[in-house]
């Protein structure tokens, strides 16, 4: 069963109908026991908070039929259980909305900490994917709910700030302009938006609008407040001015290569010992090489060796992943009749940490002679 506040108030089954929960009174029962779930609510509380106060003579008995019929229309027994002396709704984990996004939330600031940032957005992505509106929007004047209603509200404006935060990060500006002018629209006090749209206009080539949507703020917050932006968004505001080099954003950033992401070779790996030795000394060595170039005859075991170095270089366990590149040659007869041209292609890439940002194709020895070697590679 899934209870959803994140929105309206919803319940749906296990097959995903949604349930009827009827009257306002009794859908203001359940929403004050999901926003306790899994605690013991005294009926008196209930009635409290149902009436403000104002609790007729068969407050009560109606809370009592509420409760009767939430029961049956939850259909689970043991749902809405009577446990020290008041109504405890039990809710398993993973079951309410608010437990999952306050739960993705923490593992995408723990995949901040470790500087996954991909990881990071994805996990901010899915949690604000539960949002359906407004939280608790069909209680919003209720006093009972004002207090959770203002803190996630709050919470969720702040995973937005990280998900936006997290695409910077990645280079990701370009896409974000447009939503972000209007958050700002919505939220004209939040310096944090204020600063990522800043720093995404500036990325984009649009320095005077960045600097005007500082101005905007800057006005909002002496004419409303009294106040003058915070020193982090004064210093933006001066790198901008400046064409700050760390303002510049981060090239694309290629995932960890590992062993399971190379290609499954077709045959087992015989031989070579020598060469392989070499190619690992040329990669990890003082001054490890960005590329190293086989090059032979077709036929002469480049692409296995290939594969063969990046996987040793993805097993090493100081993560020197290598940039090991089999660069086919076409024996003398394919080569006549093509105007002296031979055709390359790579066989197999596993970056190297240099290379990180850098997308491997087609090398050749002129364009990376600066940090290349050559294995040149017989007939076995």
């Amino acid at each position: 069963m899934q209870f959803g506040i994140l929105g309206p108030l919803e319940v749906a089954d296990h097959g995903g109908r949604r349930l009827g929960l009827g009257g306002r009174k009794q859908r203001s029962v359940l929403a004050i026991l999901l926003l306790r779930a899994n605690e013991p609510v005294a009926p008196e509380c209930l009635v409290e908070e149902l009436w403000s106060g104002r609790a007729p003579a068969s407050a009560t008995a109606s809370l009592q039929a509420y409760v009767s019929r939430l029961r049956r229309a939850l259909g689970e027994d043991g749902r809405i259980a009577t446990a020290a002396g008041g109504y405890e709704l039990r809710v398993a984990p993973g079951e309410l909305d608010r437990e999952r996004f306050e739960r993705l939330a923490g593992e995408a600031g723990a995949s901040v900490a470790s500087g996954d940032w991909e990881l990071a957005s994805g996990k901010l992505r899915e949690a604000l994917g539960l949002w359906r509106g407004p939280p608790l929007s069909d209680f919003q004047y209720d006093s009972f709910a004002q207090a959770e209603i203002a803190r996630l509200t709050e919470l969720q404006i702040e995973v937005v700030e990280q998900r936006v935060e997290a695409e910077l990060m990645l280079g990701r500006e370009t896409g974000l302009i447009g939503e972000l002018e209007g958050l700002v629209r919505e939220h004209p006090l939040r310096e944090r938006l204020c600063g990522q749209l800043m720093l995404a206009l500036y990325r984009a080539g649009r320095q005077a609008d960045a600097l005007a949507a500082y101005r905007q703020l800057s006005g909002v917050l002496r004419e409303e407040l009294g106040l003058q932006p915070a020193e982090p968004l004064r210093e933006l505001e001066r790198a901008i001015l400046s064409h700050d080099p760390s303002l510049a954003a981060p090239a694309a950033q290629l995932p960890s290569p590992a062993a399971g992401h190379l290609p499954v070779p077709a045959t087992p790996f015989l031989g070579r010992g020598c060469e392989l030795a070499e190619i690992t000394a040329l990669l990890r060595g003082a001054g490890g090489r960005r590329l190293v170039t086989l090059t032979g005859a077709g036929g002469s075991g480049k692409t296995r060796l290939a594969l063969r170095a990046a996987e040793e270089s993805a097993r090493d366990s100081r993560q020197t992943h290598a940039a090991a590149t089999a660069l086919l040659i076409e024996d003398q007869e394919q080569q006549r009749g093509r105007s002296g041209r031979s055709r390359r292609r790579p066989a197999a890439v596993a970056p190297h940490p240099r290379e990180a940002r850098t997308r491997v194709s087609r090398p050749s020895r002129e364009r990376a002679h600066e940090r290349s070697a050559d294995v040149r590679l017989c007939q076995p």
